[in-house]
């Protein structure tokens, strides 16, 4: 009996068979072929230390033809990487830049519908923030766009739904908690953990950013081994929160808690949402005075980690140059002399100007209404979204790919891939002609 498989990204399904797509595919097939064939004969005849990166040419052409989202957990874990580890994040950027032509290239060929609307916001900001970094000659600044492109490139051809998604982002968590536990390292002092992103900042962001996937894998799959690396997973969260000395990473475990308070909310009904909705009220009416008074009492949390005078510089700038920016990724105002504003909408603004921030707060709005519409599904990946948005307030992540998986991720992600027979009914408020649009009839 035919089936009709609905997918979970929408736009995503093949278009009709036609006999040039397969003479078109076998064509680019045979020109990757030579092109990787000659590529290993002059590296072997011209210099012998080039043979190894012919072979991972070919290592990157074969998997993200084949699997490009292992390529994109691979390239964002690396990504991560810093300090004596920088030559790891290199080699993510070539992953995730080169990973993603190839991707995109056999995804054409094999007749895929891209979902390009939904993403047409975070390409437009990578856009117009490269023609402001060309402008201002900054080439290094280029290749981390090229790096951020590449992370929402492999999102929409890569993770075809759900649970592919929580396998690749929710496996690339457990391996960057696994490296950074067990070969990570402490700043220069010994005072504070970075583990192998070199800032223990950074390490943060990618530990809670990444945790909601792991745990939400864990939820959905019913292997034992998984679910118990999830648990050991949370423990090393927690233990590298605290060894980071970061105050970023308790704001960030305090907005998963949100999410999951958020979550108990739309789980219950009547009576006990009431209860929910008033302990939430009442927690709130005490804790914003006591943290009004902890913040009067301590010049660090006053000065956010001395970022108010970052804060301030970025605003300086931002009104100097309204609508195009600086086209430079550090503010300089005062005392503060080239340095990062320490907040990705304060320092998208200086670089781009005020339209650019505009955009990014737009992408802020889609994730915050990401977060509530996968809190009512009860899906712990909601949290990332979450943390994202709360963290990008306090650092400068708007050039770092996990960011830009993120986004991509939550614009693109809907319903879950669903199995019907074929007598089911569509769903209710939809047409027939709505929902075979968007089926695949298994035979």
């Amino acid at each position: 009996m035919p089936r009709r498989l609905v997918t979970s990204f929408p736009g995503r399904l093949p278009r009709p068979y036609r006999p040039a797509r397969e003479w078109t595919y076998t064509i680019v097939m045979a020109l990757l072929a030579a092109a990787t064939a000659a590529s290993v004969t002059l590296s072997v005849v011209v210099s012998p230390v080039l043979p190894a990166a012919a072979v991972g040419a070919v290592v990157l052409a074969v998997a993200a033809s084949w699997r490009p989202g292992v390529v994109l957990a691979a390239g964002i874990v690396l990504t991560l990487a810093g300090g004596e580890f920088a030559s790891w994040s290199s080699a993510g950027g070539i992953l995730l830049a080169g990973g993603s032509a190839i991707a995109v290239l056999m995804s054409l060929v094999r007749g895929q519908r891209l979902p390009w609307r939904r993403l047409w916001l975070p390409l437009a900001i990578l856009a117009w923030l490269s023609v402001r970094l060309l402008a201002a000659d900054d080439p290094q600044t280029l290749v981390d766009i090229a790096k951020c492109l590449g992370a929402v490139l492999l999102v929409v051809t890569g993770l075809r739904d759900r649970r592919s998604a929580l396998m690749y982002i929710g496996g690339a968590g457990m391996v960057f908690l696994a490296l950074t536990v067990f070969l990570g390292e402490s700043n220069t002092l010994g005072t504070r953990y970075s583990g192998i992103s070199g800032n223990s900042n950074r390490m943060v962001f990618g530990v809670l950013v990444l945790l909601p996937f792991v745990v939400a894998l864990a939820a959905a799959s019913k292997n034992l081994v998984v679910r118990g690396a999830a648990v050991a997973g949370v423990v090393a969260s927690l233990l590298l929160v605290g060894a980071s000395g970061s105050s970023q990473g308790l704001v960030g475990l305090a907005a998963i808690v949100l999410v999951l308070l958020l979550q108990g909310f739309f789980r219950f009904a009547g009576g006990v949402r009431a209860l929910f909705a008033t302990v939430g009220v009442i927690v709130t009416i005490v804790v914003i005075p006591v943290a009004a008074q902890l913040v009067r009492a301590s010049d660090d949390l006053s000065t956010l980690s001395g970022r108010t005078p970052l804060y301030a510089a970025a605003w300086a700038v931002i009104k100097e140059n309204p609508l195009v920016g600086t086209g430079l990724q550090s503010v300089s105002d005062g005392s503060v002399v080239d340095r990062s504003a320490h907040s990705a909408l304060l320092g998208l603004a200086a670089t781009g100007g005020i339209p650019l921030g505009l955009a990014w707060t737009g992408v802020i709005v889609a994730l915050l209404a990401a977060t509530v519409r996968l809190s009512r599904r009860r899906d712990f990946a909601a949290a990332a979204a979450f943390v994202f948005v709360v963290e990008q307030f306090v650092q400068s992540v708007q050039l770092v790919p996990l960011s830009w998986l993120v986004i991509a991720y939550f614009l693109v992600e809907r319903t879950h891939t669903q199995e019907k027979p074929s007598g089911d009914s569509p769903p209710t408020g939809r047409s027939n002609a709505s929902v075979n649009s968007k089926e695949i009839r298994v035979r």
